[in-house]
Parts: structure tokens; C-alpha cells; sequence
């Protein structure tokens, strides 16, 4: 076929042919290709198709002409276009052969796939003034190919021993997991006896199984051994199948060979199993029992025998039912049918009779236990008897009615105790409040008078006096700040707050700006942006961040500049804002107390201070809805944070 299309190719492409020579050899060609059994075609230079015979239009079912140019992409398989559109642009560009396969869209919407081939036609100076080419159906030779190398890939990449051998024994085909379990390769193998992998105990049975084949019976999985290369002897399963020539006569076998010893173990393991189950069941405290998946009954422990008095015929099953009480069995019934539908576990409480006629309270719980795949297997339950414990709790309820009637009584007294205590917490803060306050006047007074002593009669006393009234306007100026202080934690534990978003870094600015002590060259104060936003007050993040500031600068090494760090974390729902400083740090035994009142870690002589600060800080951020807290080793500096919940 391709013969006949390049002679036309070159009757076309003569140089010297004449204008009805070239229309008599495209009439040839259109001839040829419209009774060929292939989709042909003929192309521009410039790859546009411009012809094509019936077969393309009758395959895809499209208009001929939707199909002329580049139309013909439309019916090629989405994955193929690309790498399609590329070869033939390559081809175009060299002027060499194009070759490629890819997958067409049949009428019906089905693919299949197609040898794509165009080779260029030239006239006398070499010039390509078309291209010529054929689309072959290969999709049956491109399935078989598909199928021999899945069916190979599986072979090779089975965990099983597949070979393959004559009916003579001698082995034909051998694979890697052939290799794996019996340690041969398959250079060593192919052309062997497969009785030299056969124990000569077992040699007898593989003469039987050849005989089967031969007779072309195909031999279920049966277990058996094989010898290893190493000489040891492998616990098999195997599964055996005649294999037929063309005409169906046998001709060798497929054996897939199987290693069991870890099953052969598991199972020994699981005898085993059974065994010391059914030991602990009998000596066990309870009843108990074991039933199938749908709830029958397989197996009871010799406690329940002996307290029903039964044997196994008359419980298996659902035999159970004789010895429930028959005003609870109804109930009972529908509620063990609907957790083993649910495949939940099933608890219960009901009365059984003992082999006495009497009735005896029962816990009864059952458990499904589930294979790898998660289905359940069989039910695991027990009966603990509830006699005793049912009439204690019933002493016990009697009890707790008793003891309910007297906490009401308790309840009313505790209400009325903590209006109380509530009273006398207010008027004790009222109280603080007032007496604070009202002793600042006297201290400004003494600390003033002595000031003006030491003014206008300093020259006059002794150095020991100005001395004493000096640590007397010292102390009046210390007690001051202490009742300051005092007044403010008073104030914030008191006062209404109300919180509001708030933006962090202005308010922090501001007070940095207000303070020459925060300020270069005294301190250096790196804010980290952006802060986040905060839920907060105004008033009480002013007093938080004042301290947590005043501290940062104080606590330093005599002759250090003070580096503060503000940034901030977001975590979930809550915003943490740390200060760091390059200060003296706090000692371990001093840390727990740090956030109460008129407590402080350093000497008042070379740090001063009220010990409220801190408190303050606690107190604010804790009426805020947040928490506070530090980091900090001697020598290495603090780290104090407050973490606020984030606006909405």
C-alpha cells in the first residue's frame, strides 16, 4: 500500500509533469485512496489537511469540513493533542517522516488507537509541495500488547512463586518471587526437574499431580513442602493449571506456589490461643459467653453452667432466652437486635434464674471484636452478678435523699453567709480606700516641713540632723508613692470597666513619649510592628504598660543603657505582648511571689520602689479577662508578658 502511495507521490512530484499529466495522477490517488481499507490523507506544506477519504469522516462521524486544517484535533484524545500537535510542527519544520500513535474518537464516543504516518512530497528542486499519509487502526495489536504486559508486570511483581513446567516435570519459567521464597534464580532453575524442589517423602504426590494435568484438571490450592536452595523445607500451598497449545491439547502446567509457614505458625499460635482462652474463661469470676457476628451463641464458660444448671444443647443459639426473667426478656431481646445492628457494645442489667429457681441481678456487657478490615467476627460478653451491690445502691439512694434535704438547709445558710461576706468585703475596700487617701495629706505636710527645716536652718544643725531629716522626707516621699500605688490597685480593683478594641502602639508611643526616662539616651525602646489589637481599657493598659516599662529601664546593671523590646504573638482567640529588657534579671526563689503585694526581688537601697507594680499589672490584665506572666534568669535579663483576648 505504501509502495502504491510514494508512486503516485512521485508521479505527482515530477518537475516536468504536464497540468493534465498532475490532474490524471490526482485522480489516481484519490482513486487509490478512496478504496483503501485506511483513513488517508493529504496535507499543505504548512500542515493544513485539505483531503482525506471517506473512511476519516465515516469513523468520526464529524463534517468534512470541520475537519480540514487543524480541525482534526477535535477527535484525538485530549491526553495525545499536545505531544501530537508537537511532532507534526517538528516534522513541518525539518521535513523529515512523521510517525506517531495516538487515539481517535470514534462516532460513537469511543477511542481507539491509530499508527499515524506522513511522509513529504517535493517537486525537482527538493521543495515539500504537500504531504502524504495514513491513519492504521491498531488498537487490537495496542489491547494485546497492553494485556501481555499487565499479565507479565503481575507475574514478575507477585509475592507468590509462579512457575511454569512440561508434563515431564523439567521446569520452563520461573519468577522473582520463585526466587524470594525458594532461593534459586531463574538461570539456575529453567530446564531442572521440579522434583529436585520436592522432599523425597512428597515426590510420590507430585507424580499424581502430573497425571491430573495431563488429564486437564486444574488441582485446588493443597498443602505441601518444597526444599530451598539452603535446604530448608518451605510450608506450601499450591494451586496447579494445565496449560493448552492452539488446539487445546495440555502441554505443561502453571503452578503458583504459596508460603504458608508464618500462616502454619499463626495457626499453632491461635490453637494455642483458644486453649489458654478457654482456661481463663472457666476459672473467671463472671458468666461469660462467645457468639457469632449475628449473635449466636457459640461457646459459655463453666461458671454459667454451673450457676444455670444447663448443659451446652440447651444454651447454644439463642437458648439463653429459658433462663431470663420473663417480664424483662422482651425488653432485652430488642435491645441486643439493635446494637448487634449497630455493631456498637451492649450493656444491660437484668435478673437470671440460677439452677435454685431463684432470681439473681446481672451486669451483662458485650464487645464486638473486629477483624484488620474492621468487620465484626464474633461478640465477646459477660454477667457479673449485682445482687449485693443493687441493694447497697438502693441504701445508698435512701441515703442521698436524706443527705440532698440537708444540703438544701446548707445551701440557704451559704447563700446567706456569702451576701454577707461580700457586705464586708465592700465596706473593707471602701475602708482602704478612705484611709489611703486620707493619709497622704499628713505625709505631703511632714515631708514638705521638713524640707524647708533643711532650706532655711540646714547651715545651722549638724551634719547627723540633716542627715536624720533627710531619711524622714525620704521615707514620707517612699510612703507617699507606697499609698499611690495603694489608691491605684484600690481604684482598678473597684472601678467599672468596659472593654473595647484597642490599638497597642499609639498608647505605647504616647507613654514613652511622656517619660524622659524611656527615652534615648537614657533608654533605648524598640517597638516591633505591627502590634496587634487587643480587647482591653484604656485606663488599665495605660497602668500595665507604665510598670512593665518603669521596671524594664530600673532593674540594670549600674552603668548598663537599658534595650527594651516590644512585640507581640497571636495565639488562636488571645493576643501575648512581651517586654524584654537586658536587665539584672530575678533569682528562681523569688519569682513565685513577684506578682503580690509589697513584694519585690531586689534591695530597696539600690532599687526603689513600692512592690505594688507588679500587683497592679496582675490585677488590671486580670480584669481584663487575660493572664500575665515572665521569663527571666539572673544575669540574662526578663521577659514579662500579658496576653488579652483579641476584638471580634
Amino acid at each position: 500500500m505504501y509502495r502504491e502511495v510514494n508512486v503516485v507521490a512521485d508521479d505527482i512530484t515530477k518537475g516536468n509533469a504536464t497540468e493534465a499529466a498532475l490532474r490524471e495522477s490526482a485522480e489516481r490517488f484519490r482513486f487509490l485512496a478512496e478504496s483503501m481499507p485506511h483513513i488517508t490523507f493529504t496535507a499543505k506544506p504548512n500542515g493544513d489537511l485539505d483531503y482525506f477519504n471517506q473512511e476519516l469522516t465515516t469513523f468520526t462521524g464529524l463534517p468534512a469540513e470541520t475537519i480540514k486544517g487543524w480541525g482534526w484535533t477535535q477527535f484525538v484524545h485530549p491526553a495525545d493533542v499536545e505531544k501530537n500537535v508537537r511532532a507534526w510542527k517538528h516534522s513541518i519544520e525539518t521535513g523529515e517522516p512523521f510517525a506517531f500513535e495516538h487515539r481517535f474518537r470514534r462516532a460513537d464516543g469511543v477511542y481507539r488507537w491509530f499508527l499515524c504516518r506522513a511522509v513529504p512530497m517535493r517537486d525537482a528542486q527538493g521543495k515539500i509541495i504537500m504531504w502524504v499519509g495514513t491513519n492504521t487502526d491498531i488498537d487490537e495489536l495496542k489491547r494485546d500488547e497492553q494485556t501481555r504486559a499487565r499479565l507479565a508486570a503481575i507475574v514478575d511483581s507477585s509475592e507468590d512463586a509462579i512457575l511454569s513446567k512440561d508434563l515431564a516435570g523439567v521446569v520452563t519459567s520461573w519468577n522473582a518471587g520463585a526466587e524470594r521464597l525458594l532461593g534459586y534464580t531463574a538461570d539456575e532453575m529453567i530446564g531442572r526437574s521440579v522434583f529436585d524442589l520436592i522432599p523425597p517423602e512428597h515426590r510420590a504426590d507430585e507424580a499424581g499431580l502430573l497425571e491430573q494435568l495431563r488429564e486437564g484438571k486444574t488441582i485446588s490450592p493443597y498443602e505441601t513442602k518444597r526444599l530451598a536452595r539452603d535446604g530448608r523445607q518451605v510450608e506450601v500451598s499450591l494451586t496447579l493449571s494445565p496449560i493448552r497449545d492452539s488446539n487445546g491439547k495440555v502441554i505443561g502446567a502453571s503452578s503458583i506456589t504459596r508460603d504458608i509457614t508464618e500462616n502454619k505458625k499463626i495457626e499453632a499460635a491461635l490453637r494455642e490461643s483458644e486453649e489458654r482462652f478457654r482456661s481463663l474463661a472457666d476459672n473467671m469470676g463472671p458468666l461469660a459467653w462467645m457468639g457469632n457476628a449475628d449473635g449466636y451463641i457459640t461457646f459459655y464458660n463453666r461458671r454459667w453452667y454451673e450457676y444455670t444448671g444447663t448443659d451446652y444443647e440447651q444454651m447454644q443459639g439463642w437458648g439463653w432466652e429459658k433462663v431470663h426473667h420473663p417480664d424483662h426478656l422482651s425488653r432485652v431481646i430488642a435491645k441486643w437486635r439493635d446494637n448487634l445492628a449497630k455493631g456498637e457494645a451492649w450493656e444491660d442489667t437484668f435478673p437470671l434464674r440460677g439452677k435454685d429457681g431463684r432470681y439473681r441481678w446481672f451486669l451483662s456487657r458485650a464487645f464486638p471484636l473486629r477483624n484488620s478490615e474492621g468487620n465484626i467476627t464474633r461478640w465477646f460478653g459477660t454477667n457479673t452478678d449485682v445482687t449485693e451491690l443493687r441493694d447497697a445502691q438502693e441504701s445508698l439512694r435512701q441515703a442521698q435523699q436524706e443527705l440532698r434535704r440537708h444540703a438544701v438547709a446548707l445551701e440557704g445558710t451559704v447563700a446567706e453567709r456569702t451576701a454577707e461576706l461580700n457586705r464586708t468585703i465592700s465596706e473593707l475596700e471602701a475602708f482602704s480606700y478612705s484611709l489611703s487617701h486620707d493619709m497622704r495629706a499628713p505625709l505631703r505636710a511632714i515631708r514638705n516641713f521638713t524640707q524647708i527645716v533643711l532650706d532655711e536652718e540646714g547651715p545651722k544643725l549638724g551634719e547627723d540632723s540633716r542627715i536624720y531629716l533627710g531619711k524622714v522626707a525620704s521615707s514620707a516621699e517612699r510612703l507617699d508613692r507606697l499609698i499611690a500605688d495603694v489608691l491605684v490597685f484600690s481604684r482598678i480593683s473597684q472601678d467599672k470597666i468596659e472593654l473595647r478594641p484597642m490599638e497597642v502602639q499609639p498608647l505605647l508611643e504616647q507613654i514613652i513619649a511622656e517619660r524622659p526616662e524611656l527615652q534615648a539616651p537614657q533608654a533605648h525602646i524598640r517597638i516591633e510592628s505591627p502590634l496587634p489589637a487587643v480587647l482591653g481599657h484604656e485606663a488599665s493598659l495605660t497602668q500595665c504598660f507604665t510598670n512593665l516599662l518603669s521596671n524594664a529601664v530600673k532593674f540594670i546593671a549600674p552603668g548598663v543603657t537599658p534595650q527594651v523590646r516590644i512585640w507581640g504573638q497571636i495565639q488562636d482567640r488571645q493576643v501575648r505582648l512581651w517586654f524584654g529588657d537586658n536587665g539584672i534579671g530575678i533569682a528562681a526563689s523569688d519569682q513565685p511571689k513577684l506578682f503580690g503585694m509589697f513584694q519585690r526581688a531586689h534591695n530597696d537601697r539600690q532599687y526603689e520602689g513600692t512592690g505594688i507594680g507588679l500587683a497592679i499589672v496582675h490585677k488590671a490584665v486580670e480584669r481584663m479577662h487575660g493572664t500575665a506572666g515572665f521569663e527571666s534568669e539572673p544575669g540574662q535579663g526578663s521577659k514579662f508578658w500579658i496576653q488579652l483576648p483579641r476584638p471580634l
